[in-house]
């Protein structure tokens, strides 16, 4: 059994769930296939080692990522529960879950981690400066920063969402020079950025026999986009950046 189809068996119960953000995620074929590209992006630039999954959430990446070899932890700001407390994600027993209800303060030890993952996290964090300077504590020396799905400033999707009012509008959003200026305010070395998402992902707000033709061949339109996203001038509206940067001293 691959990976997604274990993905989609794991994720059964909690489809039963009411419609929630993070469920819309994963009831698309072609948005777990994205976080499929996503993990094996990820373990080009880290191979193993140590990472937490910051803003974990049902924990889909936690499991792609477990299942590549690298050692997770999920962590999930919880403020329904007092203080801390240690679990398992929804989807994937096999990776911790810690959750805390403080929305800044991340319940590890200094230079815990050779990696953090932000997944979709940076942009609704209380205190984007504070939570950065938190990463920067639980990293080790040079250390990893692994953003992903940050929404780009200019994004022709986020613009359609926010005029036809289809559905949640990132009120945060990034240009790759001012991801760049954050990230080196608070102790990062940006190695790498590029623009990515050029077609949707997730449907907020598309009729269903849209969503349908889109999941049919999960696999093409992720190639399609992503040729889309390396085109010059057109692809200053992609959706999001993905952006690796380093910890330095």
């Amino acid at each position: 059994m691959g990976d997604l189809d274990e993905l989609r068996g794991m994720t059964r119960a909690a489809l039963q769930m009411p419609e929630t953000r993070y469920l819309r995620h994963l009831r698309s074929r072609l948005s777990l296939h994205n976080y499929q590209r996503i993990a094996d992006d990820i373990v080009r630039h880290l191979p193993r080692g140590r990472l937490l999954d910051w803003g974990a959430g049902y924990g889909q990446m936690s499991f792609l990522l477990r299942r590549r070899g690298l050692q997770v932890i999920g962590f999930d700001y919880n403020p329904q529960r007092r203080g801390v407390a240690i679990g398992t994600t929804a989807l994937d027993q096999g990776v911790p879950l810690v959750t805390s209800d403080d929305p800044v303060g991340l319940p590890f030890q200094d230079r815990s981690f050779d990696a953090v993952l932000s997944c979709g996290v940076l942009e609704h964090v209380e205190d984007e400066r504070k939570s950065l300077d938190e990463i920067w504590r639980v990293l080790v020396d040079d250390g990893l920063l692994l953003i992903y799905q940050l929404p780009q400033e200019w994004s022709y999707l986020e613009f359609i969402v926010r005029r036809l009012k289809l559905g949640y509008a990132h009120p945060w959003r990034y240009t790759i020079g001012g991801a760049r200026r954050l990230l080196e305010a608070h102790g990062f070395t940006m190695l790498a950025a590029r623009r990515a998402n050029m077609l949707p992902k997730n449907f907020t707000g598309l009729p269903q026999r849209i969503r349908l033709i889109f999941d049919l061949a999960p696999d093409a339109i992720l190639a399609i986009d992503q040729g889309l996203a390396r085109l010059p001038v057109f692809n200053l509206v992609a959706g999001v950046l993905e952006i690796v940067a380093r910890k330095h001293a």
